[in-house]
């Protein structure tokens, strides 16, 4: 009997599954003309991956642009960024979120416009981790990143008592009732768990005095590790961006 594996790490088997079947998930080609029988068979397991359709656009739009500006390759347009977030407009992060719409993860606030860029930045962050060791490639400006403002930091920070919900989304959250994408309570939800993530990796910090600083990002993944098979509800939203 194999393992069994849920969420993130479903998917991340999944991938690769269909790359030791010799599955071109990863070619722009193929994602240009996937069926939703292809990517449903790929992520296939005891249930069917949530907005599937949705994700069959997302994935051919990514394909149409890697054919038509970087020979179908994702690592063609990593190389031509600067290895950087930010870089006066050639920045990975800057590219990724305005060439490839799926990416940008951005919301109106009372007027203002919040970037949250979840997917962005942890698809940058897993980069780094995996290239930087063996000198491939490298993030210069890691300790930019934020946290990844998604379903489980929340929690994390709930059960710890980091923050509270006010009575009435704590109802909603509880009774598993839809959190709308864009809502305010959404983006709060979304924006203190950032915020808070950022404070709490300033305090643990200053209590490792002489040992290197970790990032935001490993904190988030120490929450997310510890919290994202609790039975603890989350909110609960339809979307796309995380």
């Amino acid at each position: 009997m194999g393992k069994r594996w849920c969420d993130s790490e479903a998917m991340n088997a999944c991938l690769h599954r269909a790359r030791a079947a010799g599955i071109p998930f990863f070619d722009g080609e193929y994602l240009a003309k996937i069926t939703r029988e292809e990517l449903a068979k790929v992520f296939s397991g005891t249930i069917e991956m949530p907005m599937l359709d949705e994700r069959v656009t997302i994935l051919r739009a990514v394909g149409e642009k890697l054919v038509a500006d970087y020979k179908g390759k994702f690592h063609n347009f990593v190389r031509s960024c600067a290895p950087k977030l930010y870089a006066h407009g050639d920045g990975l992060l800057e590219r990724l979120t305005k060439e490839f719409p799926r990416f940008e993860d951005v919301s109106m606030y009372k007027g203002d416009q919040i970037q949250i860029y979840k997917l962005a930045q942890l698809g940058i962050w897993m980069m780094h981790l995996t290239l930087s060791p063996r000198k491939a490639w490298k993030l210069e400006d890691a300790h930019l990143l934020t946290a990844f403002a998604d379903y489980i930091v929340p929690v994390g920070m709930r059960v710890m008592g980091i923050f509270e919900y006010a009575p009435e989304l704590e109802k909603q959250i509880n009774s598993l009732t839809i959190v709308e994408r864009d809502s305010d309570a959404e983006i709060e939800i979304r924006a203190s768990s950032i915020y808070s993530v950022a404070r709490l990796t300033d305090e643990i910090n200053a209590r490792r005095k002489g040992l290197e600083p970790l990032l935001m990002p490993q904190v988030d993944f120490r929450l997310w590790k510890s919290y994202h098979a609790t039975h603890w509800p989350h909110h609960l939203t339809v979307t796309t961006m995380y």
